[in-house]
């Protein structure tokens, strides 16, 4: 495991959900990196969840976590910030101390008759939660990316909305399930002819007005293994348009190319914690400081994937997981264990609890 030298006073923890803090596809954190969260929190640090999960699959755990309601989440993979108002009502899927995995009861779950996880904190009812929206994708960009898709055969993909996941009729519902059962997320509801080319006479070009979406699309995500060799087919295909990430085994994504953790990091941490810059940069890591009106040494990020990169420049410090590709280790100021050996815990452990010389303020 790779530590630093110096003691730092870390103030703040952006912390990766999936494969940092939490295991893929489970509800909730391993008990030592859940007692860690705690333990930060206690101890004043604070702790902000960046995910590619919608706010409704990061609300159950934030609130499973302990983690103050007036704390913010970056979900979207950075395209956007949500404060939620109130605890998740049923936090039974995201259980800290069982097994998880529970299906709801329809009670309690903020709207009557929810009989799925996550049920209740989606679609219309938005009181639960206020969702900034500061890198959506434009319909022409998602009908860019779906063409791609179409053009290479790929039948499975969704479509996250701010309020919703939308699903053509052609994905399977074993890919739709995985997201609610594995992520807790929304069940996805299946549009006819979303992001359908609608028919147009001569050479007209397709407005926004005619392509079927639900308001406000976020991101385009694509069920496909890398082992397909699509990456870079899709990739040249739908480039510089949006931007394109591999987020998972199974999951390929595209954004606006605005939208990233680094981007929804740094907006969120200008807001919570401003502090104006005391000298004039000289160099171009000063530039990229003097764009900050924090304190970027009191910023850990902890992260395994491609879309955690961006993070890492914003943060003073940088932790990769021991289960993060070789390349994403090697952008990192230092590497811990893997999560499922608690390297989320090691990690706090070795740069926040035993390197702290004190508290610091923004």
């Amino acid at each position: 495991m790779s530590m630093l030298g110096s003691a730092r006073s870390i103030r703040v923890v952006v912390t990766d959900v999936d494969g940092t803090l939490v295991p893929h596809q489970k509800k909730q954190p391993r008990p030592a990196v859940a007692a860690a969260v705690a333990r930060l929190t206690a101890s004043g640090v604070c702790v902000i969840l960046a995910s590619g999960r919608s706010p409704t699959a990061l609300h159950a755990l934030h609130t499973a976590l302990g983690l103050p309601l007036a704390t913010p989440v970056i979900c979207f993979n950075g395209a956007a910030i949500a404060t939620f108002t109130r605890p998740y009502l049923d936090p039974t899927p995201c259980d800290i101390g069982g097994g998880g995995g529970g299906t709801g009861t329809g009670t309690g779950r903020g709207s009557p008759g929810a009989t799925t996880p996550a049920a209740a904190n989606c679609g219309s009812d938005s009181s639960w939660c206020n969702v900034n929206v500061h890198a959506g994708m434009e319909k022409l960009q998602a009908l860019l990316v779906v063409s791609a898709l179409e053009e290479c055969g790929v039948k499975d993909w969704v479509v996250f909305c701010k309020d919703c996941i939308a699903s053509p009729m052609s994905t399977a519902q074993d890919k739709l399930d995985s997201l609610w059962k594995g992520y807790n997320e929304p069940v996805p509801v299946r549009v006819k002819n979303l992001l359908t080319p609608p028919p147009r006479l001569g050479k007209r070009p397709v407005v926004e007005e005619e392509i079927v979406c639900p308001p406000c699309p976020v991101k385009v995500l694509a069920f496909i293994r890398p082992e397909t060799d699509l990456d870079e087919t899709l990739r040249t295909a739908t480039e510089p348009q949006v931007a394109q990430m591999r987020t998972g085994v199974e999951f390929l994504e595209w954004l606006d190319p605005q939208a990233h953790k680094g981007t929804g990091m740094k907006l969120l941490l200008n807001k919570m914690f401003p502090k104006l810059p005391t000298t004039s940069p000289t160099s171009a890591a000063a530039q990229t400081a003097a764009n900050c009106t924090y304190d970027r040494e009191a910023v850990l990020a902890i992260g395994d994937g491609e879309n955690d990169i961006c993070m890492f420049g914003v943060a003073g410090l940088s932790v990769a997981m021991g289960n993060a590709p070789p390349y994403v280790k090697k952008l990192a100021t230092a590497t811990t264990s893997s999560c499922d050996e608690d390297g989320f815990a090691k990690a706090m452990q070795d740069h926040v609890f035993g390197g702290s010389s004190g508290a610091s303020s923004f």
